[in-house]
């Protein structure tokens, strides 16, 4: 029987730590030591007959745990195998799928060393790439509009004119009765009408005229009129110039009375501004902004490339421009309407029951929003609420972008996000109370919860359904496709930050 020793020594040659002469000379010390008096005696040395055995079983053994390893290798390669031929399949139908990428991330997402990859191809999708370079694009020309605007209002408007040759003041006055509308059309300059305590409808004009020579500005000047005539349905003050009359501006300020008189105004190629009139107004501009403020009734704007501020308005809203954004601040109405195509919408700080926002590159922050019914839709930008106040009902959804709802509360009735490319981050106080279900179709759902908990599931229809509260009642709702969901359960002084104070005003 070999001894423990020389088993030792063969096993530390077998697999290399030694060297065949450092081998025999362990053997040769293990066999010539004498036996420790006093204690058992070892076993007698391995003679020279018995190494041969010993060699077979080191070997046998060696050969044995090598065949385990290969048979593990192979059914681990088995399991790679199988999901590589899963992978296969998901890439051939994602090739025909309508966003690829997204394909091609789910069927990589389970095949090992890959997780890297399939990462890194969730933050290539084209649609996202394109909507960040419209937004780009976009607030570089906003920033290029406001440094024109900060020169003087004829240089910026008619592209560096220099100074009017001739500039004077017209006034022409008309009265007007109660309740009827006031309408003013001026397609070569601004308009702004101030309501307050006048009797009648009281224009004062600036003439402004850009020319070579004061004689040809003069005869310029002479054929631009502001008229205002009475008709039976109220006023119009009208200005007019000579056809191809590029280097006429002509500014309006319009003081009506403030009993209840509407305001319609149509401005071509200038600003506008309505404030304090208490019977609404309904304004046009094509590429100038339009401010509203303080005011009873129903407001009506739209401008192509400007910018829309509405402020203190009492009454139905519709906002709409192209290239600008929307703002709001302090409404109180049964209904309200914001769109623009490449800009944001920013409400804040009102009470809307029935409110629409959509914009389709831009993005949508909301903060102190009350009312009945919210809905908030944005292609390609994020979607922000904030605050203590919400609606009973909100609905938001967009396509490419970021959702954010840090609102102290949910709202009475019940929340639904959904997204498709973009993540959702719902933060919610403690003091929420009601059932909480959370999706994500190829993404992640992630979860800090009360008590410590964390909850982090990833995968095809990863999914979190939390109890707020010890109620069941449904309160939110939130999907999306190929995003992540975060959701976190904060102390209400933690909750409602929103937006900045002045984002939107």
């Amino acid at each position: 029987m070999a001894s423990e020793e020389n088993v030792m020594i063969l096993r530390m040659l077998q697999e290399g730590r030694i060297t065949a002469e450092q081998a025999a000379a362990l053997l040769q010390a293990v066999e010539s030591a004498p036996p420790v008096v006093g204690v058992e005696s070892a076993p007698a040395p391995v003679a020279a007959t018995e190494l041969p055995a010993v060699a077979e079983e080191v070997h046998t053994e060696a050969v044995a745990r090598a065949r385990a390893r290969i048979a593990a290798a192979r059914e681990r390669v088995a399991g790679v195998q199988e999901k590589l031929a899963a992978a296969e399949e998901r890439i051939d139908a994602a090739e025909s799928s309508a966003n690829p990428l997204s394909g091609l991330a789910d069927a990589l997402r389970d095949v090992p060393g890959v997780r890297s990859v399939v990462d890194a191809l969730k933050g290539i999708e084209p649609s996202r790439i394109a909507a960040d370079a419209r937004r780009q694009a976009r607030r570089i020309g906003k920033s290029v509009r406001e440094s024109l605007e900060s020169l003087p209002g004829e240089l910026s408007r008619f592209g560096g004119l220099g100074e009017p040759v001739l500039r004077e003041t017209r006034e022409v006055m008309v009265s007007v009765a109660e309740a009827q509308t006031i309408r003013i059309r001026n397609p070569h300059g601004s308009v702004d009408v101030v309501g307050g305590e006048v009797p009648d409808v009281r224009v004062a004009a600036t003439v402004a005229v850009f020319a070579m020579e004061a004689d040809a500005a003069r005869l310029v000047a002479g054929e631009v009129s502001v008229d205002a005539s009475a008709g039976t349905e109220g006023p119009t003050i009208a200005v007019q110039a000579p056809p191809g009359s590029k280097r006429v501006v002509v500014d309006l300020k319009v003081f009506v009375p403030a009993r209840g008189n509407r305001v319609s105004v149509v401005a071509s190629a200038g600003d506008v501004a309505v404030r304090g009139v208490a019977g609404g107004a309904v304004a046009v501009t094509a590429s100038g902004d339009i401010d509203c403020a303080e005011m009873a009734g129903g407001v009506a704007v739209e401008t192509a490339s400007g910018d829309v501020r509405l402020q203190g308005i009492r009454g139905n809203v519709t906002a709409r421009t192209v290239s600008g954004d929307v703002s709001a601040i302090r409404l109180e109405s049964a209904s309200a309407r914001f769109a623009t195509q490449s800009g944001d919408v920013g409400v804040r700080s009102s009470t809307v029951e029935d409110c629409g926002a959509t914009t389709v590159s831009g993005d949508i922050e909301t903060t102190g929003i009350g009312g009945t019914r919210w809905e908030l839709r944005t292609v390609s930008g994020d979607l922000v609420v904030g605050g203590d106040l919400v609606p009973g009902h909100v609905k938001a959804d967009t396509v490419s972008g970021h959702v954010r709802w840090d609102a102290a509360t949910l709202p009475s009735g019940r929340l639904e996000i959904d997204t498709v490319s973009g993540d959702i981050d719902l933060v919610l106080s403690n003091r929420v109370s009601g059932t909480v279900e959370a999706r994500a179709r190829t993404g992640s759902v992630r979860g800090e919860l009360p008590g410590g908990t964390r909850v982090d599931r990833a995968g095809d229809g990863a999914a979190l359904r939390e109890v707020l509260g010890g109620s069941e009642t449904p309160v939110a709702q939130v999907n999306t496709l190929s995003g992540d969901v975060t959701l976190s359960v904060k102390d209400a002084d933690d909750v409602g930050s929103g937006l900045e104070d002045g984002a939107t005003s």
